[in-house]
């Protein structure tokens, strides 16, 4: 489920749909250090990965929340931090080359 905690997401989704990942939206990441939103991002990381499901946040854009992130054993990071879109053949010689993992 991408982009999940903005719009009409619903939790229930989570229970009745066959889904292996949940991407949380980066607004979630971009307002880290309100209290709250610390709260529900770690919240979302323990519920996830408590049902066997593997979380991305995306909006990764620096070290700091790169850290943040590894804290909270999350899953997967999305963001300009780690590379820049790309187009698919650069991507697909950069697997083959295992120059980046393929995961």
């Amino acid at each position: 489920i991408d982009d999940f905690g903005k719009g009409y997401s619903s939790l229930g989704r989570l229970i009745h749909l066959p889904i292996d990942y949940i991407k949380l939206d980066k607004m979630f990441l971009f307002n880290y250090f309100q209290t709250s939103t610390r709260a529900v991002i770690t919240s979302m990381v323990n519920l996830v990965q408590a049902m066997g499901k593997s979380i991305i946040v995306e909006g990764v854009e620096n070290e700091t929340q790169h850290n943040l992130l590894k804290e909270l054993n999350c899953d997967f990071g999305q963001g300009y931090y780690y590379s820049h879109p790309m187009e698919i053949e650069l991507a697909e010689k950069l697997i083959q080359n295992k120059a980046i993992p393929a995961t």
